[in-house]
């Protein structure tokens, strides 16, 4: 036992220590995590592209057509588009209306959600009057869509969801020209 103990007390009594644990280390880390041999073996996924997706800068700079989307029904991705479009001309009609009727005219393409966090918005303080452009739809998950909307006075990003069974707009960002 006393030459064990003496042997260990050496530097290379240390380094076989040491070794044995740094070993014991990656065989509990692989033992936990597994091996990814079997996910290295399936067949690539190929991206694809939605037909209804047009270019426009993200937040993070890359270009909207940059991003591999998942692709999306014409019939939804119109769906999608017109729910974006019905919201945005009933948010631009803020004049002349109340905060209720305002948010009313928003109800029939916005989710509950997005109407309740709105309950305090004054519809004049709305910085846009009319469209200057077409709506873009970016598809981000099969039930998530991203909208832009080009204004007059800048850009209207709108965040799209299925809700009930129909796309609703569920966020609203605004974007002003630089």
């Amino acid at each position: 036992m006393r030459v064990i103990l003496r042997l260990l007390g050496t530097r290379y009594g240390i380094a076989l220590v040491l070794m044995v644990l740094v070993l014991g280390v990656v065989a509990a880390f692989r033992g936990v995590a597994g091996t990814r041999r079997a996910d290295s073996m399936a067949p690539p996924i190929e991206p694809v592209r939605s037909t209804s997706i047009a270019p426009s800068a993200g937040d993070d700079g890359l270009m909207e057509d940059d991003r591999r989307s998942p692709s999306l029904a014409a019939s939804a991705a119109a769906e999608a588009t017109a729910a974006a479009t019905g919201f945005a001309d009933a948010w631009l009609r803020h004049t002349g209306v109340t905060a209720e009727q305002w948010r009313s005219g928003l109800a029939r393409h916005a989710t509950s959600a997005l109407l309740d966090r709105l309950k305090g918005v004054d519809p004049l303080s709305v910085p846009a009057d009319h469209t200057a452009g077409t709506t873009t739809l970016a598809v981000r998950d099969p039930a998530l869509a991203v909208a832009t909307v080009p204004l007059d006075a800048g850009t209207l990003r709108l965040t799209l969801v299925i809700s009930g069974g129909h796309w609703k707009v569920d966020g609203v960002d605004w974007d002003r020209p630089q």
